[in-house]
């Protein structure tokens, strides 16, 4: 596979090459036309649509080259088998350690004393640390849930996400629940695209 990818590059290059080319040869003739100013002749109109469409020609055998290409490198890509993932899994639960203990020496309190979780994202090649905490406050009463999301390799936080629930009145059992939602101190909706991709940092 990696051959024929190499080999259909080579095309790739030798066509862009050759439409190079093919403009240089039309900015001529055209520079041509524009400055001696010779009689337009029939044969010169041939020449000049003759060049033009030699030219699309080229570009349109590199664009599908190009197609092609990236078709094949995208079928080279997999997910990784059950064993590497678990070896993945194993390798992100040490480097969350570390993490802990880096942020922990460096007097960060959230990092030394909050429960944490640590997630390796397949899909982004990552592997992340989940710090979370919850408390309550009163008039009016919510339950609050925060939870921060980190590069366990990098240190960096990535997102976080504030959840508050509530009941209408909380001494009945069918009163209803409300939440709201905070990704990064903005509040959005339940149905919202950046509520999903923090919910997927976790879980991919």
């Amino acid at each position: 596979m990696e051959a024929e990818i190499n080999e259909r590059s080579l095309d790739l290059s030798s066509a862009l090459r050759s439409f190079h080319g093919c403009s240089i040869r039309g900015r001529k003739l055209k520079g041509a036309m524009r400055y001696n100013q010779p009689p337009r002749s029939a044969a010169m109109k041939v020449l000049r649509h003759r060049s033009i469409r030699e030219c699309l020609t080229v570009l349109c055998a590199a664009g599908a080259i190009v197609v092609v290409s990236v078709g094949c490198e995208s079928r080279t890509a997999r997910e990784p088998s059950a064993v590497e993932k678990q070896q993945l899994d194993r390798a992100c639960g040490d480097d969350a350690a570390k993490f802990r203990q880096r942020k922990s020496a460096a007097g960060d309190s959230i990092a030394a004393t909050w429960p944490y979780t640590n997630h390796y994202n397949t899909s982004k090649g990552r592997c992340f640390v989940e710090m979370s905490t919850s408390w309550d406050t009163a008039s009016p009463f919510r339950n609050h849930t925060l939870r921060i999301v980190y590069d366990a390799i990098e240190g960096t936080e990535v997102a976080k996400l504030e959840t508050l629930t509530w009941f209408d009145d909380i001494a009945k059992a069918d009163s209803p629940q409300h939440w709201t939602f905070r990704v990064d101190g903005e509040e959005v909706s339940a149905q919202s695209d950046r509520l999903r991709v923090f919910r997927a940092l976790m879980t991919r």
